[in-house]
């Protein structure tokens, strides 16, 4: 049912961010996730599996301005990094790593340097969230049965629980004024599959757990309410929920005690959903993840987008070329075949093979049809600059 960002895996009485442990596969689509703005609102930082290849599945972060323009990859692609979070000092990124030793939070430095483990990969320490001052962060971690959250100092001494209970805490956001925390809270009490699983939004003080936690949403079984992210007022929580349409998640809000909660009208016509909410630092625009399926196929693309509260202003941050076509596409012929190949998308440069080979950036260039004399695999795949590059069009002719 969950169309969201984050993918989510069942381990035990736990739901932990987690990549699929399958290899990646051609022409499946590529998806970003969590965005979130540098503290001068110029530039977003956020995590993609674009670098994937046939086989080999990895999960890497990026950050690109505003505008769309400098896209750069900040770690490299030898695990799966996930969940950046920029330090409201703007000093460090903190971001998941999952490797064959384990999961733990890591921080680096805004260009991608420095960078070293915060947490041991003892326990699964994932989903990290700054304190408004900088000085630590609250992190999920799968020490126990289920998720609990733990806050951690910037040297990555653990200071205490933040909260632990039967059920299951994680994607901790703080409050600008650092006295409260709002987190998922996940219920499985009605069964372990994804249409009786609850999610919903709760948030209790920093300095006193002994104080109970308060829910702030309350849903049916199977509807999720998730991912909160406090406003910089403070005023206001911006969520993820699957409650006006229960196939796909939208972008919602509500003030922070829990009342008048109201869907961001971002796209009536239903044509995309909306998934893993961000606030720019004035609080003017809110930072999405837009997914949608390429044209007629089942293939889903998605990418980052930026909006004002009211629905206005809808701008596109990051992009992703469109997958080439082949004319004719594949199929078994009686004699050789001249096959053009095109893409939609302007001034985008496409390299091809005719071996099965994966196209990379020093494939051959297209610039004129090509002839297929003899049964082969013709792949081919498109860059531009700034852009992510397509997924591979792969086409299998059969000459008899």
């Amino acid at each position: 049912m969950q169309f969201a960002g984050r993918v989510l895996a069942l381990t035990g009485l736990c739901l932990v961010l987690s990549a699929p442990s399958a290899a990646y596969e051609e022409g499946v689509g590529h998806s970003v996730t969590s965005p979130c703005f540098s503290p001068d609102g110029s530039k977003i930082v956020f995590a993609s599996d674009h670098a994937s290849e046939d086989g080999i599945y990895t999960i890497d972060i990026y950050r690109i301005n505003v505008d769309g323009t400098g896209l750069t990859r900040l770690t490299d692609g030898l695990a799966r990094y996930s969940n950046p979070v920029w330090s409201p000092d703007g000093s460090w990124i903190a971001y998941d790593k999952r490797d064959s030793e384990g999961a733990y939070v890591m921080l680096m430095d805004p260009n991608g340097s420095n960078q070293r483990a915060l947490t041991g990969d003892k326990y699964g320490n994932f989903e990290p969230a700054w304190l408004p001052d900088s000085s630590g962060l609250v992190v999920a971690t799968n020490r126990n049965r289920n998720c609990d959250l733990i806050l951690v100092t910037v040297t990555g001494e653990e200071v205490r629980y933040i909260a632990a209970s039967p059920r299951s805490e994680s994607a901790a956001s703080c409050s600008p004024d650092g006295i409260w925390v709002a987190y998922e809270v996940i219920d499985e009490s009605a069964g372990k599959d994804a249409d009786k699983i609850q999610i919903n939004i709760w948030k209790r003080r920093l300095a006193d757990i002994t104080i109970p936690a308060a829910q702030l949403t309350s849903g049916q079984p199977g509807q999720w309410d998730e991912h909160p992210r406090y406003s910089p007022d403070g005023s206001k929580i911006l969520f993820e929920s699957d409650r006006a349409d229960r196939s796909t998640p939208e972008i919602w809000t509500m003030n922070a005690d829990g009342s008048n909660a109201a869907q961001v009208p971002i796209d009536p016509s239903g044509a995309f959903w909306a998934s893993d909410p961000t606030w720019s630092p004035d609080g003017s625009r809110i930072a999405f993840v837009r997914s949608s399926t390429e044209g007629s196929s089942d293939v889903i693309i998605s990418d980052i987008w930026s909006v004002k509260l009211d629905g206005t202003e809808l701008t596109q941050v990051t992009h992703t070329i469109a997958t080439p076509a082949f004319d004719p596409d594949e199929g078994t012929y009686t004699g050789p075949q001249t096959v053009t190949i095109t893409c939609a998308t302007p001034g985008a440069t496409i390299r091809y093979t005719t071996d099965g080979t994966e196209p990379t950036e020093s494939s051959t260039v297209y610039t004129e049809p090509v002839t297929v004399s003899q049964s082969l695999t013709l792949k081919a795949k498109a860059w531009k600059t700034d852009w992510f590059p397509s997924i591979v069009k792969r086409a299998e002719y059969v000459i008899e």
